[in-house]
């Protein structure tokens, strides 16, 4: 991905309703100890499951439902 040399952002000023432009140079920015690698921000780490929350929590955490559904009737 092609990232631009250089950002506009405006920031809205509340005490004199004046608008802020500030420009961020995006290659001086130099990765510290605290940032995140690139690796770690495309590990895909979501799985789609079929199930609602109620039954992903009960199979965390073992346990069981044995109880039959009721009849369902539609008029």
């Amino acid at each position: 991905m092609i990232m631009p040399k250089n950002r506009l952002i405006n920031v809205k000023n509340t005490q004199m309703n004046d608008d802020i432009f500030i420009i961020i140079y995006i290659s001086s920015f130099l990765a510290g100890a605290d940032d995140t690698v690139d690796a770690e921000l495309k590990r895909v780490t979501f799985e789609p499951k079929l199930i609602t929350v109620a039954e992903e929590l009960m199979q965390v955490n073992g346990i069981v439902e044995t109880r039959k559904r009721g009849p369902v009737y539609i008029y």
